[in-house]
């Protein structure tokens, strides 16, 4: 029996709970370490879970020997340093999306983890539900056949408390919903298309209601954000997300695929009796809505985040790239990118894949 992967988690908020929830029920894992800056918070948690020791240094937890791998659960704009800082110190590295707040911070991560043996992923944990693999297993079989249309989104219709302090500094995250929750979108939108490359990005950002509702007059990120992209297969996505939106009764977040064979809509927010989960096809002749079977208690967030937990071990144990490796992490941000300079500019944002520079055309 291989021996178990020793890990360590920095970040203590509610996705760095749902890594270490993850990591506990591993039986391949053993957790030896917590880091947090909050020293109550870290208290509190290392007394929750029984996680004997604590750091409120970063640095401190990597020079732990015995640690193998991190996960990073921190704001936005520590994802770049802490990522180059785990590689450096020989550890395998998971970190939550986005990879990093601003593109050019991105690349920095990715040029260290292109210079270092060690894995690095990034945790796009919608593609690790049990309905998002169902829907990618029916892509992969060409069940749906070629996928040329996504539209795809995150519509919160209330202010969200838990969105203050760095969520409304650009300088700290890089930006509002577009690149808190667009970024989830856009990545299930790819992957289910098979990770074609953006060619040309459409975007526009709305600052209409965040001061207003969140009663927070220093936000200079925006509150709603859409896109139009264009891919290097033909395929298109759209894409529209928010923070508060006069969207609907609630939340709204959903991914419609198009096929030439078919379709699927994923609603991760629809209220009985509206079907989660529909796949549409023709059977001879007739235009059919099926509703799959899912296993109950599919759509919790202890579920993906195992599933999520389970894809970084299994990649560290088969020394293989994991299935949302840190390229795939730069080009989500890559695209973001382009949309918010589109949106500064009012113009449409073309990248030149010849020299990953994106110029306004």
């Amino acid at each position: 029996m291989e021996r178990k992967i020793r890990v360590g988690v920095v970040g203590l908020g509610w996705p760095g709970q749902r890594h270490l929830e993850a990591y506990l029920k591993h039986p391949q894992v053993e957790v030896i370490g917590l880091c947090d800056t909050n020293p109550v918070l870290l208290a509190s948690i290392q007394s929750k879970y029984g996680v004997e020791r604590g750091y409120g240094d970063f640095d401190d937890l990597l020079a732990v020997d015995e640690l193998d791998a991190v996960s990073i659960c921190t704001p936005n704009f520590l994802h770049q340093p802490m990522i180059c800082a785990a590689l450096a110190a020989g550890k395998h590295t998971l970190c939550e999306k986005p990879l990093a707040a601003t593109l050019a911070q991105g690349e920095l991560a990715a040029m260290a983890a292109r210079e270092s043996d060690r894995i690095c992923m990034i945790g796009f944990s919608r593609r690790y539900r049990e309905d998002s693999r169902l829907v990618k297993s029916l892509v992969d079989a060409g069940e749906l056949g070629q996928i040329y249309h996504v539209r795809t989104g995150w519509l919160r219709r209330r202010w969200n408390p838990s969105v203050q302090g760095w969520f409304l500094s650009k300088q700290l995250s890089g930006g509002g919903p577009l690149i808190d929750l667009g970024v989830h979108m856009l990545d299930l939108a790819l992957w289910f298309m098979g990770s074609p490359k953006a060619v040309s990005v459409s975007g526009s950002v709305s600052h209409h209601l965040g001061n207003t509702l969140s009663q927070t007059s220093s936000i200079d990120v925006e509150d709603l954000a859409s896109a139009y992209i264009r891919l290097d297969n033909g395929a298109t996505v759209i894409l529209e997300t928010s923070w508060v939106s006069y969207s609907g009764t609630g939340d709204h977040i959903f991914c419609q695929l198009m096929g030439t064979h078919g379709g699927a809509k994923i609603e991760f927010s629809a209220p009985t009796p509206v079907p989660p989960l529909e796949v549409y096809v023709d059977h001879a002749g007739v235009p059919l809505a099926a509703i799959p079977a899912l296993p109950v208690g599919h759509e919790t967030a202890d579920v993906h985040f195992f599933n999520e937990i389970s894809e970084f071990i299994a990649a560290i144990q088969e020394n293989r790239q994991p299935a949302s490796p840190i390229e795939h992490g730069l080009e989500i941000l890559r695209i973001l990118d382009a949309i918010y300079r589109s949106a500064e500019t009012g113009a449409e944002i073309r990248l030149d894949r010849s020299s990953e520079l994106a110029v306004a055309v």
